[in-house]
């Protein structure tokens, strides 16, 4: 158990000079035979300096050399008498008449005569005096009043003689008139006996008085001064500096005559104030002031004086300017005075800390550890290091004995090593507390060596002098309580660096958090918002937010937001615990629904409180993002809105611009024509605000809260009469708002119809022409696009804007030449651009149409603000040789460059990849573009995904896949297509057996169409087409029209081997040959390989019969035919079988 006396028997250190050198380094002991030898083997007349700083030891160093002396005089007939003057001793007293009264009386009797000196010395010590008394007796009131009836007293006995006589009648007096004698005789009997009854009063008055006692009863009539009143003027003579020279020369002749010189030691001088430092400085300077030469200078000799010295505050004395002494010649003037110096060396580590710890061992005995021993030395080592300082041994005695101090003061309830830290810091702390608090006031290098974190709460028990438990909230609660009210993060920030603090922070909330909560609301949400600035993350935090969270049910009153307030909301919900967000936040939100109620009158105060309220609104939602679905739909669903059309207006504001909210969330009990009519009122107002239309898209998401025919009808009577008549700006809201319920009621669309048919758009672009406004007029074009593509124009004339024949030409103009209006261009393109118009622009835009030239620039300026997110790709890649020209060369790299970030996979998914043209494909590989391989990826994939009918289409209609088919073959690009292929592809090939025709532009690439096939659905497709052509057996000119299509690929690899030789020759290669027209003939030639091989196969009927169609067909023939015949009997192997052939000719 932690006891306050534990250190009871602690002991103080004695701060004596000593004996010896503490630190046992024999460096005192060597300064001392130093200081020795210099006196006893040299003249004197010098003053030498022991210098040292406070404490090193230089009283030690005079002890020693005393010792020395006492040695010296025992083994030599010449003495040195050692007197030290202890100036700090006599402080206040006249120093050069004390100094000569001490040595006088040190050196009677030793080294001078005692009888003549005595007398000298009785001399000295008189003091002169002149007193001045002053006596003096005062009269007592009794006094007075006798001495004033003294001079009545014979008429006051004549009056009672009158009296007494017999049959005596009333006294007749002038003025007064008849009076009564009995009157008379009681008017002197009252003169009479009155200083007798004042004399008896005072008696009275006085019974009991000590100062009384003993006194006469005259004392009632004589007020004696009983202390005698005395002024005196006492007078103290000092010594002059010629009467002190000469009682001190006389002093010196009679010791140096009896074989004695005079050491002087004037010690503790710089413990003196700073003039009296100076006026004794000056007495030494004197004391060996004299001539070369003189008899003076001879006496001199028998005389050393010695002073310790702290050269750094005897320096700091003489630098002061108000004495004249220049900063610069100080150290030469310490060494002017002194002729020798000795210096008193600093102590080595080893030595200082093994006295450092026997003193601690002194101090505390057995209640101290040899642990703890160490940690207090190395504490004051550290220190020392960081802030240095002489170490010498009074200054270890004097920081062991504040430790005692402290240590008596505060027992075992602080470890002994920390009270004494707090010795080292605790002026630093009692100077500046904060650096206890924010934990910044140990040194980095103490710092890393306390032994615990909770140093601070130590430093701070010391410092209050209460328990440690109960010291750091002393230091933090007040403050911390006062920095959460006054929402300080930075300070709050700077404190919760003190260890400890979040424990003092909780106890602060627990004991105030009800209390703010039930009496105080905005103080409660402010102060949360505080902490949460400050983020704190530790254990303690949750139970702060907890105890948050608990007492938001004591919130009853309505209460006042500010800026804080939503974060304070936030910060309460958002810190909750997960099972009870939920609840807190439906707690958190009755709150807010009850605080509309404070809100104060004026339509600008609500309006600003329902900026506020929703803020506080979106902050609770946000923060209860996490909850149960089901939960936080509840929350924020019929959200109840104050019912003023300012304070709803206000909320709408903010949810123009809200992500997770719409009014669709909340419910008022304002009816739809009470929010119309708030509308109307804003756009019936000379300036419409800048913010209806933020005000009008909120509301327009949940329709039914407003009577929108009413705000419509408003808006298109304002702009069609112009009354109250609108400038430029206000038209620009109005015409936006229309545009935007267009969107959603047919009623708003109907309403820009009629003011595009009666010229209202037309004149509202004259009003914008006349303002200089490009806003506006873009605004409106854009309406007339809408409802008229390219016609913009409208009647010559409006009852409201007057003549518009103006109007008309400027919108013609600017069709076909909208350069003449670069600033209506530009506002045009970028209206449309934000309303995602770039698609309807460029369907706009691509007619070859010269009234289109406008569209084409809108789109020009829409592509350089595209991003690839604004971009439909499979638009692009429709008409890209349109777009291409549209945009040029130029133009259209830059847009490549946003094609480049679109992903393909997406942009054009499902059957988008049949929009794209093969010109588009040609362009990227042009480009070398990364985007050619995502593209080639995207339509093999859509290929793949056709089946055998739509192939069948594709392959005998005009279709665009065919073409990318086509770029994809041609540019190597193609992968193997599926059975489905297979089967369009045949069945078209059917198709041709029985005499169909391919479209004539596709014939030079269709035998290649079946490289397309999988390597092993290419020989099936081949001897499928072989069957189909053996079986139908076509006239010689589909023969010639399909192998011309398939290409002699066809027949190498259609495997006629299978078939019998009979029948190819007889199905393909006679009708050919029978024909004997120039193509079939030149059919055969081309497949000639093909068909020698069935040749040599065949049997020799079937060769004759080729023969014999050979052989007709050279009869007749000219000369070209005769030689193709040659070559084919020859390349068939049949020219030497060939009948008639040279007969023929």
């Amino acid at each position: 158990m932690k006891r306050l006396d534990y250190y009871k028997d602690a002991k103080f250190l004695k701060d004596e000079p000593a004996s010896k050198d503490e630190f046992e380094t024999g460096a005192h002991a060597r300064v001392a035979k130093t200081l020795v030898d210099l006196i006893t083997t040299g003249d004197g007349g010098r003053a030498i300096g022991i210098e040292g700083t406070w404490g090193s030891g230089k009283s030690t160093i005079v002890d020693l050399a005393r010792e020395h002396f006492a040695a010296w005089n025992d083994t030599h007939q010449q003495k040195h008498a050692i007197f030290v003057f202890d100036a700090w001793a006599h402080q206040g007293d006249p120093m050069r008449r004390v100094f000569l009264d001490s040595l006088i009386a040190e050196l009677s009797g030793k080294v001078v005569s005692e009888k003549k000196w005595a007398t000298k010395l009785e001399s000295l010590r008189s003091i002169k005096k002149k007193v001045t008394e002053r006596r003096s007796e005062n009269l007592s009131w009794v006094a007075k009043i006798s001495l004033f009836v003294l001079p009545l007293l014979p008429l006051a006995y004549l009056g009672i003689s009158e009296w007494i006589k017999p049959g005596a009648t009333p006294v007749t007096l002038p003025i007064v008139g008849e009076v009564s004698r009995g009157l008379i005789a009681t008017a002197a009997a009252a003169i009479i006996f009155s200083p007798y009854l004042a004399a008896l009063i005072t008696l009275i008055s006085r019974i009991g008085n000590e100062e009384m006692k003993g006194r006469s009863i005259v004392v009632a009539f004589n007020r004696q001064t009983d202390e005698v009143t005395t002024e005196q003027l006492i007078r103290e003579d000092e010594a002059t500096t010629l009467e002190f020279n000469a009682v001190f020369d006389e002093l010196i002749e009679d010791a140096s005559k009896r074989g004695s010189r005079i050491v002087l030691v004037l010690d503790n001088l710089d413990r003196l104030a700073n003039d009296q430092i100076r006026d004794m400085w000056a007495t030494m300077r004197n004391l060996f002031a004299s001539t070369h030469g003189t008899e003076r200078k001879e006496l001199l000799k028998n005389v050393w004086l010695i002073v310790p010295i702290d050269r750094q505050h005897i320096e700091a004395v003489f630098s002061d300017g108000d004495h004249g002494i220049d900063e610069r010649r100080t150290r030469g003037f310490v060494e002017k005075t002194f002729e020798i110096l000795l210096r008193v060396p600093p102590p080595l580590l080893s030595n200082w800390r093994e006295f450092f710890s026997q003193q601690l061992l002194a101090a505390f005995s057995d209640k101290i550890d040899p642990n703890t021993v160490y940690r207090i030395f190395r504490l004051y080592e550290l220190h020392h290091l960081v802030h240095p300082r002489p170490i010498t041994p009074r200054a270890i005695k004097s920081h062991i004995n504040k430790v005692v101090a402290q240590a008596k003061l505060s027992g075992d309830t602080i470890p002994l090593e920390y009270q004494s830290l707090y010795v080292l810091y605790k002026d630093e702390i009692a100077e500046d507390i904060r650096k206890l608090q924010n934990s910044s006031l140990l040194d980095q290098q103490i710092l890393a060596t306390v032994a615990t974190a909770d140093w601070t709460k130590y430093l701070a028990a010391a410092h209050f002098n209460v328990a440690p438990e109960a010291a750091l909230e002393l230091l933090l609660s007040k403050e911390i309580e006062a920095v959460l009210l006054a929402g300080d993060v930075d300070r709050l920030a700077d404190l919760s660096k003190t260890h400890g603090f979040s424990s003092v922070l909780h106890d602060v909330v627990a004991t105030n958090v009800y209390k703010w909560a039930s009496e105080a609301p905005g103080v409660f949400f402010d102060v949360a918002a505080t902490l949460d600035a400050v983020g704190l993350a530790d254990v303690a935090s949750s139970h702060i937010w907890q105890d948050f969270a608990e007492a938001v049910a004591s919130i009853v009153a309505p209460f006042v937001p500010n800026e804080r307030s939503p974060v304070g909301v936030s910060s309460v919900v958002r810190h909750a615990a997960d099972g009870r967000r939920a609840t807190i936040a439906r707690l958190v939100m009755n709150c807010l629904t009850r605080s509309r109620d404070s809100l104060k009158e004026g339509v600008v105060e609500i309006a600003k409180a329902g900026d506020l309220w929703f803020s506080m609104v979106d902050a609770l939602l946000e923060a209860a993002n996490g909850i149960n679905q089901k939960d936080f739909e509840y929350l924020s669903t019929d959200i109840q809105l104050y019912d003023r059309v300012e304070f709803i207006f206000s909320v709408t504001r903010r949810l123009s611009k809200s992500q997770k909210l719409s009014l669709a969330n909340f419910k008022t009990n304002l009816a739809p024509n009470d929010i119309a009519n708030g509308i109307v009122s804003m756009v019936t107002a000379v300036e419409p605000p800048t913010d209806i239309r933020e005000i009008v898209l909120a509301f327009i998401q949940v329709p039914r809260l407003a009577n929108w025919q009413i705000v419509i009808s408003a808006i298109k009577q304002r702009l069609a009469t112009d009354n109250p008549k609108l400038n430029s700006s206000g038209a620009l809201r109005l015409i936006e708002v229309l545009s935007d319920l267009a969107l959603d009621l047919n009623e708003a669309g109907n309403a820009l119809n009629e003011l595009g048919s009666d010229g209202s758009l037309q004149g509202l672009i004259q009003l914008g022409r006349g303002d200089n406004h490009a806003a506006l007029i873009a605004r409106v074009i854009d309406k007339l696009i809408d409802l008229k593509s390219d016609n913009w124009t409208g009647p010559n004339e409006h009852p409201h804007y007057g003549q518009l024949a103006q109007t008309n030409l400027f919108l013609s103009t600017l069709l076909e030449n909208p350069n003449s209006e670069p600033d209506v261009i530009s506002a045009l393109s970028n209206i449309t651009f934000d309303l995602n118009g770039f698609d309807q622009t460029l369907d706009l835009a691509l007619p070859v149409d010269k009234k289109r030239e406008v569209f084409r620039e809108m789109f020009r300026r829409m592509a350089r603000r595209a991003t690839f997110d604004d971009v439909n790709l499979a638009q692009i890649a429709w008409n890209y040789p349109r777009v291409a020209a549209i945009l040029g060369d130029e133009g259209m790299a830059s847009f490549f460059d946003v094609i480049e970030k679109i992903n393909f996979d997406s942009a054009i998914a499902g059957d988008k990849w049949k929009l794209v043209r093969p010109e588009f494909l040609t362009a990227l590989r042009a480009r070398k573009s990364t985007k050619q391989t995502d593209l080639v990826r995207v339509l093999q994939l859509g290929l793949e995904t056709l089946t055998g009918a739509r192939w069948l289409e594709v392959l005998k209609s005009k279709s665009n896949e065919f073409n990318l088919l086509a770029a994809l073959i041609e540019s190597n690009e193609i992968h193997p297509l599926a059975t489905a292929f297979y089967d369009g592809l045949l069945g078209v090939t059917a198709e041709v057996v029985n005499g169909a025709k391919v479209i004539g532009e596709r014939v030079p690439i269709w035998k290649n169409l079946p490289r397309v096939l999988s390597e092993s659905l290419r020989p099936y497709f081949y001897k499928s087409v072989r069957d189909e052509l053996l079986s139908k057996q076509p006239k010689a000119d589909v023969i010639e029209y399909l192998l011309d299509l398939l290409g002699v690929e066809f027949l190498g690899l259609a495997e006629l081997g299978e078939r019998s030789n009979n029948t190819i020759i007889r199905t393909l290669i006679d009708p050919l040959l029978a024909s004997g027209g120039e193509g079939a003939l030149r059919c055969v030639e081309q497949n000639v390989s093909s068909f020698a091989a069935v040749i040599s196969r065949a049997d020799e009927n079937d060769v004759d019969f080729v023969v014999g169609r050979l052989s007709e067909l050279l009869k007749g023939a000219n000369e070209s035919k005769r030689d193709q015949l040659k070559k084919i009997a020859e390349s068939f192997g049949l020219s030497d079988k060939i009948s008639g052939g040279d007969g023929a000719e």
